[in-house]
């Protein structure tokens, strides 16, 4: 498999996961499908050109998805090491690169998997030949000086953790697999380029120690440009406006006088030597006036199961920087527009922002709900405990209830069908509070690590050899569809009598912070959270759907409050139908702030009662509810009911 990667190749597309036969395949070779595929527990479905590298459009990732794309791969090798580097290659693709890539497998020693009896290498490996973008085409640009990175891998479960531990030659690669590779270059370059084991460091060569940084200014403005690097003398330096050469020098700056609207763009710098050659990461100039950025696209969901990778992306006008947050608070290291989720475990699932950094201020994305299903066959995933006891319980009401308990700071569970699946921990007013599912996808809790604590006795209730962790809730629901229940309520008085204590305050209802939805059809069965009472101080307070445009039933919620810096949401598909009831909440927000909605058809605010019984009569509105477009809906969709 071979393939081009560079910036132009990444975009807003979510990975499809549409695994299929490849329908270009000659009518004598055989079309492996995904269901004649069975890797069992030791080899994943292994990309060759991984989703992440064809984002730019549909057709692009449905493509990487025929089974021609695929070989048997060794779970940890593909999850780990080829992961990482995938990711790498990426990197250098945004930083101003076009990397040609060839890979594959060999030494096939007779091991099949599935009952399309597919071939298992003993060996993986991979080639990365990093050309500078520029004008024509890459074998042009191509020279002794240019980067040529070889992995040849074990295909086993017992790889080392790193890549760079089995950098290689093309040349030991051409003796291993017998393939001829660089035919397409003149016989001395090829030669050159294959002898090349990446890291090994030339005596030197030139190396950047510090990169070129972003700069602004002003129509009629100055700025200097600056990179240090090291290295033999003379060095030589050659910037790059775009693919536009602006001359050699022997000096480390470029300074811009006079600066107008067409010398904004993207700068680099070639650094050189008699023995060797660094290319800069690219540096942006913005001109113009003080605005803050524009968002134009960004990712709005992903939904994965555990071990896969996810993208989340946004795309700006006038940006000179991004910084991504996770329920409020900074990922660290995360400056780029694109953030990179390696490796799905429960304790990424959240709810996630980027705040967009210009010149004339910032500007903050919607959010991202970030969702995980347990992997194929598995019921839970994270820290989940159950007891033999806990499943198949038959309730009263004729239900068949599977108990979970919360063990750890994040978990995840699933329900089976026709039954309701429930996972229990404390809030922060000590309180049980109880999330139940049924139906398609899976349940994350999140638990803010600022709150967490645990396990720990329930001191509200009885009950005796049970421990619980205790904190303040994310949750979000992965994979759902029409069929799939959505339901929070704390335990009290009225809604579990016998394990309450008579002497007990109850606040009567659960303290929640966010919870998000990734459908995989547009729709939801239903959302019973009438005792529900979302707020935060940080990151997101309320529930955001942004892929749901029906439910199946009304939506009920007891109230959304945000405090501090938290951004309060009710938002579901933009052109949605949604009827949501408000039962005893008023949606006021701290210091007047408005209520962001999307794809509502109308909101009651009615009566409830909390967990102990107690009445909560209907209220007026509190807020202003505004779309995402500034629109003030409160009027037209607003109603007090029972």
């Amino acid at each position: 498999m071979s393939w081009s990667l560079s910036g132009s190749d990444f975009g807003n597309v979510a990975r499809t996961d549409l695994w299929a036969a490849d329908p270009g395949l000659p009518l004598s070779f055989t079309a492996v499908s995904t269901l004649s595929y069975d890797g069992g527990a030791v080899y994943d479905r292994g990309h060759m050109c991984p989703s992440a590298d064809r984002t730019a459009s549909l057709v692009d990732n449905y493509a990487v998805f025929y089974m021609s794309n695929i070989l048997p791969q060794a779970t940890r090798n593909n999850q780990g090491l080829w992961n990482d580097f995938e990711i790498y290659c990426r990197t250098l693709a945004r930083a101003g690169h076009e990397v040609l890539i060839l890979s594959g497998g060999h030494a096939y020693a007779g091991g099949t998997v599935g009952a399309s009896s597919t071939a298992v290498p003993d060996q993986v490996w991979k080639i990365a030949v990093v050309v500078p973008e520029g004008p024509g085409s890459a074998l042009d640009r191509i020279d002794a000086s240019t980067r040529v990175i070889a992995l040849n891998t074990p295909n086993s479960n017992d790889v080392a953790a790193a890549w760079t531990d089995y950098v290689t030659s093309v040349s030991s690669l051409e003796a291993a697999t017998g393939y001829t590779f660089f035919s397409a270059l003149p016989g001395g370059l090829a030669a050159t380029l294959k002898a090349k084991v990446d890291g090994q460091v030339v005596a030197g060569a030139p190396t950047i120690t510090t990169q070129p940084a972003n700069c602004s200014t002003m129509i009629g403005g100055s700025v200097t440009f600056t990179v240090v690097a090291v290295g033999a003398l003379p060095l030589t330096y050659e910037w790059f406006h775009g693919a536009d050469s602006l001359g050699s020098s022997t000096s480390p700056q470029l300074r811009l006088s006079g600066v107008q609207a067409a010398d904004a763009g993207d700068y680099t710098v070639h650094v050189t030597n008699a023995q060797g050659h660094a290319l800069s990461l690219t540096a942006s100039l913005h001109v113009g006036a003080l605005v803050a950025p524009t968002i134009t696209g960004q990712t709005s969901s992903a939904g994965r199961f555990v071990g896969q990778s996810a993208s989340l992306a946004v795309t700006a006008r006038d940006a000179t920087g991004y910084q991504w947050y996770k329920g409020g608070v900074e990922v660290a290291g995360a400056t780029a527009a694109t953030l990179e989720l390696a490796e799905m475990m429960p304790a990424v699932a959240g709810l996630y922002d980027c705040v967009v950094i210009g010149v004339g201020g910032d500007t903050l994305s919607a959010p991202v709900v970030v969702g995980i299903e347990p992997a194929a066959g598995q019921r839970t995933a994270g820290s989940v405990i159950t007891r033999d006891l806990w499943q198949n319980v038959q309730h009263p009401n004729g239900a068949t209830y599977d108990q979970f308990l919360l063990s750890g700071t994040a978990g995840t569970f699933t329900a089976d069908p026709g039954q309701i699946a429930r996972m229990s921990y404390l809030d922060p007013q000590g309180s049980i509070v109880q999330v139940e599912m049924s139906g398609s996808g899976a349940i994350t809790v999140v638990l803010d690590p600022a709150t967490a604590s645990g396990p720990k006795a329930p001191s509200l209730y009885n009950q005796n050899g049970i421990d619980y962790m205790q904190g303040k809730a994310t949750i979000i629901l992965s994979g759902a569809d029409a069929t799939t229940h959505f339901t929070i309520y704390s335990v009290g008085t009225a809604t579990n009598p016998g394990v309450t204590k008579p002497e007990a305050n109850y606040t009567g209802w659960a303290d929640v912070a966010a919870a998000g939805i990734v459908s995989t059809d547009g729709k939801l069965g239903g959302i019973h959270q009438g005792n529900a009472n979302y707020n935060a101080s940080v990151g997101y307070a309320g529930v955001y759907a942004p892929g749901v445009g029906t439910v199946g039933s009304l939506v009920v919620i007891h109230d959304i409050a945000a405090s501090g810096t938290a951004q309060p949401v009710l938002g579901f598909m933009q052109g949605g139908a949604v009827t949501v009831k408000i039962a005893g909440g008023s949606l006021a927000q701290s210091g007047g702030d408005v209520l962001t909605v999307e794809g509502l058809a109308k909101v009651t605010m009615g009566a409830g009662q909390d967990s102990c019984g107690r009445p909560a009569p209907a209220h007026a509105v509190g807020t202003r509810l505004v779309d995402s477009a500034g629109n003030d809906v409160t009027a037209a969709i607003v109603e007090v009911g029972p």
